[in-house]
Formats: C-alpha cells, sequence, structure tokens
C-alpha cells in the first residue's frame, strides 16, 4: 500500500471519479491505494480500519491449516482464563 498525494494524482487521468472500496464514498488525494490484481483505493481512515481486520485473518487462516490444532488450543486457553476470572469475582 502507498499514499497518493495531490500532486500525483493525475497518474489516475484527469477527470476520474475516484471511490473508496471500503465505504464506497467519493475520494480526494491524499488516499491510500494498493495495486494488484486491480487499483484500490480507500480513505485514509477505512485503510486504518481495514488493516487489523485483514492481519487477524490472515493469522486465522495460518491457524486453520497449521498441522497441530493451536487455534483450538489458544481458544480453549482464552476461555478457561475468563472463567477463572469469573469465578474470583463471584
Amino acid at each position: 500500500m502507498s499514499v497518493l498525494y495531490a500532486l500525483s494524482a493525475d497518474i489516475l487521468g484527469a477527470g476520474t471519479e475516484l471511490a473508496c472500496v471500503e465505504c464506497a464514498g467519493a475520494l480526494r488525494p491524499p488516499l491510500v491505494y494498493w495495486v494488484g490484481a486491480r487499483l484500490l483505493l480507500f480513505h485514509p481512515g477505512c485503510a486504518a480500519e481495514l488493516g487489523p481486520h485483514l492481519i487477524a485473518d490472515a493469522r486465522e487462516a495460518t491457524l486453520a491449516i497449521a498441522p497441530e490444532p493451536h487455534w483450538r488450543r489458544r481458544l480453549i486457553d482464552g476461555v478457561r482464563h475468563r472463567l477463572k476470572l469469573e469465578e474470583a469475582l463471584a
């Protein structure tokens, strides 16, 4: 990902209407963009909100295909910890 500033916006073509992939709102530079199979454009705030979700989903997918069920063990540990906290408060 990178940032497209007003001075570089002409690379998209004059008069091109820009829309955010996340919220579909109109865009003006500065904006965040990604060039992959197609050009993806984001408001800075939308990119900041989407980034952690992409990282978390990638982590979950990695754990799901791991030879050992790490994600299951982590879930059980999290539930156990929460139950211990609830019992201590009771």
